[in-house]
């Protein structure tokens, strides 16, 4: 009996630490002295779903680490194991995907074990099973170097060291792969700047202070040529209040720092580089730990802790610089529809945990809904795309079909008629081009025929089954690229919304303003779900509604009870304009820059434009007709500065730059290669400016072969109006003209009582005409400046709803004849329809060096245009 009990309790014995070693052994991984990246583990439950969570039998949830490294580097990690009391570590496996690491198990019996991480090109999962049981697991990312630059400006005399300061940077940010390259100037002292002690700026680091505006404003003023990708901290005497040590608006990169000693002032940099370049915030902001409970960057105290959830954001804050906040200029990115995205569950609520805003997804916008083809006949569905037209299998068999019809009768023509007129070897040849040209229209038509059923495909509302299994950023894209409609743009506003449940995507076309609701749960809110939608703008706390001319969200904010307590309204850039609603309609003035053709290349001869060609491509693309804020293309700025100059002395309250990019073939060149051949032979200005030798220039000609023959050098222009091509750019300019009126019309702003003046250069004249006739009736209209326009005659100007035209160019009609090596030849100049011969101003005489095929032509050179005196035409008064 005693035997069998003592058999039984050696069992038991058995048993237990059998399940003790299966059911609850554990690996968990922590940071080594040794890594030269980063470490993050889950030590926060505010941060629990920042991590991934695996449920081990007997334990409790475990939270899988991160850790951060090199691109094909190696680095070190540690990792414990628990309750390995008669762990057979023999049976321990260590893998990454199906590939099996060797690892020392000698060791194991340590209660800490260092690990030396293998080098790998992309991220991945170092899993840890025993027995074929998964008990242990690290997520490992994998970042390439990015190298930041910094720059120090001090306003005062500073003690900065850039070389420490580099260094105490790069040991913290490498955590994200992040390296920095410092750098410092001379004292910034202007007397436009008071450099005492700044106002205190916004605790949300959303927007800078007057002062830094201004301090930021004059330096790039002062350093025209100050590098442009490059975060820029200013070292200042301090805040009003004592507390403040540093200010960066979160996702841009101009700071602030106050001036401290040198380690307190190393920690305050790199604490506000992570406001600018990750776009972080406090850490215990948004439900997060207590304040100062962390040794996190973003923590009071001198922490240098960042987690994987900050490593990604400072990696992505990366691709963009920025120096001006959200707030310096109220307005939406432009585009007639606004793209939404966003997440539902099953009873419709919207799956956010904190950023609700973050959660609705606001990507874009673009002038055109996308267009979604469920296409379930297999004879229309696409097997490729040739410059964005469909072909399908019935494009094909059409193909087959005329081809083997256009040979059959070919063949049949020339069998029955071979002994009469197609005898003839001429006639057989024409015979066979004709018969070509009727296959080749046949087709075309069929072509086209084919494509008019496409709309009977489209999905306006439902799933949208290409998109079935996509992550958000691949459905992003998907929906970006989507430009098969053959319409330019829509004729309203509206919103598309593309929603993801579960694995389906589902697409919703809607009006401007989106409604939505949330409910009041304790000291949060939940249950936001997608009301409604509505081309007005209605908000009853405000007592507010208007006719929507840009796209909002609007939030209802509801109690327990289901009553409405609150309303709050964003744009599309997700900036709340609630308080705005109230705000006094400023009078404004407004200036609207137009730019025409952007060329590859400025040569004049044959070899060089070939080069540019070969270098740059052929032409850019067409303008997108969007609206930007600032020189987009480096049109003007870079040229004498001549856009500043214009808003000199038109003092606006705002400037917008529309893009009037066009192919030369919308011009009266009619092609690229006709404009370079023009280009090459075209007479360079004469050395002499009272003996013209280039009335005449040598071409060759066609009926001569090897000779060259002498030609009226005007004669070689083609100046037959290209109306075609001149009503295209007019009518894009109708697009650019609503975003406009979208940009205009932002609350609280209304343009009705706003005054607006163009300048618009060269293919932007007409261009520009599109704009104004968008914008006609909607916005008062001040002064239009056109400079070179290209085939100005097309277009008609009715200078009675202006308060001052002028056109701006060469004498084309008297230089034409006795000095046409003096005319523009990117535009040869016609009077623009409607306007007298009072209001042309010409290229004065004493500019002789800056006339000719380009010079008469480059916006740079119209700098004279502001040393008109006022008593003379085509002034531009001061305002």
């Amino acid at each position: 009996m005693k035997q069998f009990l003592l058999v039984i309790s050696i069992f038991l014995i058995c048993f237990s630490s059998y399940g003790q070693t299966t059911g609850k052994l554990r690996v968990e991984f922590f940071a080594s002295p040794e890594q030269q990246y980063g470490f993050d583990q889950r030590e926060f439950k505010a941060f629990n779903e920042q991590y991934e969570q695996l449920e081990f039998e007997g334990n409790e949830p475990y939270f899988v680490a991160h850790k951060s490294v090199g691109y094909n580097q190696r680095d070190e990690v540690r990792f414990v194991i628990k309750n390995k009391k008669n762990a057979d570590f023999s049976a321990l496996d260590f893998k990454i995907g199906k590939q099996k690491l060797y690892v020392d198990t000698s060791t194991f019996r340590k209660d800490t074990i260092s690990f030396t991480l293998p080098e790998r090109k992309k991220d991945y999962s170092l899993e840890v099973f025993y027995s074929q049981k998964l008990i242990g697991k690290l997520n490992v990312r994998i970042y390439s170097q990015k190298v930041e630059n910094v720059i120090i400006v001090p306003l005062v005399n500073s003690a900065v060291n850039k070389d420490s300061l580099e260094d105490y940077l790069n040991a913290i940010y490498i955590q994200a792969g992040i390296q920095f390259n410092v750098s410092t100037t001379s004292i910034f002292t202007s007397e436009e700047i008071n450099y005492d002690l700044l106002s205190n700026p916004s605790k949300d680091n959303d927007r800078y202070t007057n002062q830094m505006i201004a301090i930021r404003d004059l330096y790039f003023e002062t350093h025209p040529n100050a590098d442009k990708k490059s975060h820029y901290l200013f070292i200042v005497p301090g805040f009003v209040n004592p507390e403040i040590t540093g200010y960066m608006v979160r996702n841009k990169s101009i700071g602030f720092v106050k001036e401290l000693e040198a380690d307190e002032m190393h920690h305050t940099i790199a604490r506000q580089l992570g406001f600018g370049l990750g776009s972080l915030n406090d850490i215990w902001k948004d439900e997060g730990p207590e304040e100062g409970s962390t040794q996190n960057l973003m923590d009071i105290g001198f922490g240098t802790h960042l987690t994987e959830h900050q490593w990604e954001s400072i990696r992505l804050g990366c691709t963009s610089v920025s120096y001006y906040d959200d707030y310096e200029d109220v307005q939406t990115n432009n585009g007639i529809i606004a793209y939404y995205f966003w997440e539902e569950d099953d009873r419709g609520n919207i799956n956010f945990s904190k950023n609700l805003l973050g959660a609705i997804n606001r990507p874009f916008k673009k002038n055109q809904y996308s267009v979604y083809l469920d296409i379930d006949n297999f004879l229309f569905k696409p097997i490729f795309r040739i410059f964005g037209w469909i072909i399908s299998i019935l494009h094909i068999l059409a193909f087959l079909i005329l081809l083997f019809l256009s040979i059959l009768f070919r063949r049949k023509l020339f069998a029955r008629w071979r002994d009469r007129f197609l005898k003839i070897r001429v006639v057989r040849f024409f015979v066979r081009i004709i018969n070509f040209g009727v296959f080749l229209a046949m087709f075309l038509l069929v072509f086209f025929l084919i494509n008019t059923a496409y709309p009977m495909f489209e999905v306006n509302e439902g799933v949208m089954k290409n998109l079935n299994g996509l992550t958000l950023s691949q459905a992003r894209n998907e929906i970006k690229i989507n430009d098969y409609s053959s319409k330019l743009e829509e004729q309203t506003l509206g919103s598309e919304i593309v929603v993801k449940k579960g694995e389906d995507w589902y697409l919703k076309k809607r009006k401007q303003v989106l409604y939505f609701s949330l409910t009041q749960d304790g000291d949060s809110w939940r249950n936001c779900k997608y009301i409604t939608d509505s081309d007005f703008l209605a908000v009853d706390s405000k007592n507010y509604r208007e006719k929507a001319k840009s796209h909002y969200l609007v939030f209802d904010y509801l109690n327990e009870k289901g009553e409405k307590i609150d309303q709050r309204v964003f744009n599309h850039l997700g900036n709340d304009i609630t308080q705005k609603l109230e705000l006094n309609d400023p009078i404004k003035r407004i200036l609207v820059f137009v730019n025409g053709y952007r060329p590859t290349s400025m040569s004049q001869s044959f070899e060089d434009n070939f080069a540019d060609i070969q270098k740059n491509g052929l032409e850019f693309p067409n303008s997108t007709n969007k609206i930007y804020n600032f020189d987009r293309y480096d049109y003007w700025r870079p040229w004498n500065e001549i856009d500043v100059l214009f808003q000199n002395r038109i003092n606006p309250a705002e400037t917008f730059y529309a893009d009037g990019h066009f192919s030369v073939s919308t011009s009266n060149h009619r092609s690229l290669i006709d404009f370079t051949s023009l280009s090459s032979i075209y007479p360079k200005r004469c050395k002499d400016k009272n003996h013209h030798v280039c009335k005449t220039t040598q071409v060759e000609n066609w009926s001569t072969l090897w000779f060259k023959v002498d030609k009226k050098t005007v004669d070689l222009f083609n100046l037959k109006s290209n109306k075609h091509g001149f009503k295209q750019r007019t009518t894009n300019g109708k697009i650019a003209g609503r975003n406009l009126n979208q940009i205009f019309n932002e609350l609280p702003n209304i343009s009705s009582n706003d005054t607006l003046y163009i300048v618009a250069h060269s293919m932007g004249y007409a261009y520009a005409l599109g704009i104004i006739e968008e914008l006609r009736g909607k916005i008062n209209f001040g002064g239009l400046y056109i400079i070179a326009p290209e085939n100005a005659s097309a277009g008609k100007v009715n200078k009675a709803e202006w308060q001052e035209v002028w056109q701006y160019g060469d004498d084309f009609e008297s230089e034409k004849e006795k000095s046409p090596c003096l005319i523009d030849g990117v535009a040869p100049q016609t009077k623009v329809a409607g306007l007298s011969p009072e209001h042309r101003i010409f290229i004065p005489k004493e500019k002789y060096s800056i006339k000719g095929f380009y010079d008469s032509h480059f916006i740079g050179y119209y700098t004279w245009i502001f040393k008109i005196d006022t008593a003379e035409k085509g002034h531009i008064r001061q305002r």
